[in-house]
């Protein structure tokens, strides 16, 4: 019978109970990092007590029933397990936490499932077998012949982890590849060395450098701390928002945005700058008793405060907007910092805490344009925001079935007459067949960035429009491109791909990009649209004249046209000065050998002025409203022209 030795299992109790206590002490509420960590902590300590106590027990057994020491080693067996269990568990769940893919997650608790009922037959089973231990008639403990398969059993659950770590390391945060650099090949050695030298009980010691490890890594404070402010950070904001509406609490928050903090940086530099928003985080934190700050981006902070009466929220309101009126001041450096506001109050659960927080973040990009720089959210806000929730799940499903409807609106051609060319614009409907405005759903596509996949969808059905008997009339169809397009270094393969795909000419498809677009990266823009100009794409500047136009727009790069926003000739030809615009940005474009196209013509006035200046092309109203391909094809002209 071995003599165990106790010490370091005593040691790695007080190791791990010291870790439990710190991380009690935080207050935010438990995700799946902490309830994993708080889990797998218990099952340690209970373990290594249990582990203690069955050799005390063992030791003693000529003095004890037989039934008690079976129990209370099986029972340890089964902790084990189910401990090792838990861990393998946890840290899959943080190796794939960013993978987006549930189905790994879901395979992985399957084999550790499997792998824990085959080791708890084997605990059964050996009370009548003793495969795993037993005592002889001697009472005294011994090791069966699977007594190792333990070990086995927790290199296969290592194993499992490790595979999902280079399956999808790719995705993986770098605290968890620094986790798997260290943890695997440190548990393989001390459970070898604990399999050669029985005598010393390492058990323990394994769990206490593994649990160091996973609180070092992803459980200390410094996780949840912004440094500059030592307020909490996005982490801790997020999980707080989650505490306060899974318990149902009533809190009132304030998130305010600094405006043009930039100019405070470069008038006293960044450490000052600093300095101030450590100043505005102290301010925060000690608002209101029982306040909460937290710095969760550059320049935003939050403010929580408990409770939801509304007197009492609209005098924490006040104190905060009261105090940026008031100048700021580090030793003689004195400066305004101007701020704009959003106030909530959360009395009953409307939204659970991530689209709390999506929303909460866009009222402050709507408190940027507001004219006091406020936004409640009261119950106009909260319908506001409602709907846009509504639309972007919209927006989602329309992606995957393809619900998108592209319409065309028809240009007509000056020189030679009729429909050849035409804009394709996208149109949506509700799921109950209402129309939604192209001006409200298009612009939350761009800010969400599903623009992207719309346009695909879109220039997918130009293509097989085009490829159709009835879109055979048209000589070109344009279709706008978003930023995002261009962010894409394969973009002209792509579309080539799909024309291909058609068996259309680059002619056939036209891009329409906005000066805005170009704004975004000046040089790779020009350089892209040179390089796909070359193979035959051509491009048109749209919105011209809306206020980011510029004439090196026109000389820098290959637009075949350029189109006349709306706005120029909404008071043309009446105004005297929109009719001599007009007429210089015809005559400008001629110069450069650039076609004119006035987009917006709605009279008949407009029409015939546009034509004696020497336009081009004329799109609006006038002519025709945007329709679906199948209306469109009688307005075209008859037979082939391409």
């Amino acid at each position: 019978m071995l003599n165990w030795s106790l010490a370091t299992e005593g040691f790695s109790f007080v190791v791990i109970f010291v870790l439990l206590l710190f991380t009690h002490r935080r207050t935010y509420l438990p995700g799946f990092r902490l309830r994993g960590h708080l889990l797998s902590l218990y099952l340690s300590l209970a373990s290594i007590a249990l582990n203690m106590l069955c050799v005390y027990t063992i030791e003693a057994a000529a003095y004890l029933p037989l039934w008690l020491n079976l129990a209370l080693n099986s029972l340890y067996f089964f902790l084990i397990l189910l401990l090792s269990t838990r861990m393998a568990l946890y840290i899959l769940q943080l190796i794939l936490e960013h993978t987006y893919n549930p189905r790994a997650l879901k395979l992985g608790k399957r084999v550790l499932a499997v792998l824990m009922v085959v080791f708890l037959l084997l605990i059964v089973w050996n009370l009548q077998s003793g495969v795993l231990f037993y005592f002889n008639s001697a009472m005294e403990y011994q090791r069966g012949p699977l007594n190792q398969v333990g070990y086995a059993f927790l290199l296969v659950q290592l194993g499992v982890v490790v595979f999902c770590f280079f399956r999808y390391q790719s995705s993986v945060s770098s605290p968890v590849r620094k986790l798997m650099s260290i943890m695997p090949p440190l548990v393989v050695i001390l459970t070898l060395f604990q399999y050669l030298f029985p005598e010393q009980l390492l058990n323990g010691a394994i769990l206490a450098i593994v649990h160091l490890i996973l609180y070092i890594s992803f459980q200390s404070s410094s996780n949840e701390v912004d440094a500059l402010t030592g307020l909490g950070n996005r982490n801790s904001f997020y999980e707080e928002l989650t505490q306060r509406t899974v318990r149902k609490e009533g809190f009132h928050l304030v998130l305010l945005s600094l405006q043009r903090f930039i100019q405070i940086n470069r008038r006293f530099g960044h450490r000052t700058g600093d300095l101030f928003l450590y100043e505005v985080g102290a301010f925060l934190s000690r608002s209101a008793p029982g306040a909460k700050a937290f710095r969760f981006g550059n320049v935003e902070f939050a403010v929580l405060f408990p409770g939801a009466d509304p007197q009492e929220s609209q005098r924490h309101f006040q104190t905060v907007c009261q105090r940026f009126q008031q100048p700021w001041k580090l030793g003689e450096k004195k400066s305004a910092l101007s701020a704009c506001f959003v106030e909530y109050c959360h009395s009953s659960p409307i939204w659970g805490p991530t689209q709390l927080l999506e929303n909460l973040v866009h009222g402050l990009r709507l408190a940027r344009q507001a004219p006091d720089r406020v936004v409640r959210f009261d119950q106009t806000v909260i319908s506001a925001l409602q709907r846009r929730a509504h639309l972007l799940d919209l927006l989602r499903q329309s992606i995957r079935e393809r619900r998108f409807q592209v319409y065309y609106q028809p240009v007509q051609d000056l020189e030679r007459g009729g429909f050849l060319t035409a804009e394709a614009l996208v149109r949506l409907r509700d799921l109950d067949g209402t129309p939604v405005p192209p001006g409200e759903f298009i612009p939350l596509a761009e800010e969400s960035g599903m623009i992207d996949k719309i346009t695909w969808i879109v220039l997918e059905e130009v293509c097989r429009f085009l490829n159709t008997p009835e879109g055979q009339g048209l000589e070109s169809v344009s279709v706008n491109l978003s930023m995002q397009q261009f962010a894409d270094p394969s973009l002209a393969q792509r579309i080539h791909g799909i024309m291909a795909g058609h068996g259309l000419p680059h002619r056939r498809i036209k891009l329409e990009i906005t000066e805005r677009v170009l704004l975004n990266d000046r040089e790779h823009m020009s350089a892209m649209m040179k390089e796909m100009s070359a193979q035959g794409f051509g491009f048109y500047l749209d919105d011209f004249g809306t206020g980011y136009s510029n004439l090196s727009s026109i000389l820098d790069l290959p637009f075949e046209g350029i189109k006349l926003d709306k706005s120029i000739i909404d008071t043309f030809p009446a105004n005297h000065r929109a009719a001599t615009l007009v007429q210089a940005c015809v005559a400008l474009c001629h110069t450069f050998g650039t076609e004119i196209i006035v987009e917006g013509v709605e009279t008949a006035e407009q029409a015939d002025a546009l034509a004696r200046l020497g336009a081009d092309r004329l799109q609006g109203y006038f002519y025709a409203r945007p329709m679906p391909g199948e209306e469109l094809a009688p307005l075209l002209p008859q037979g082939d022209r391409l």
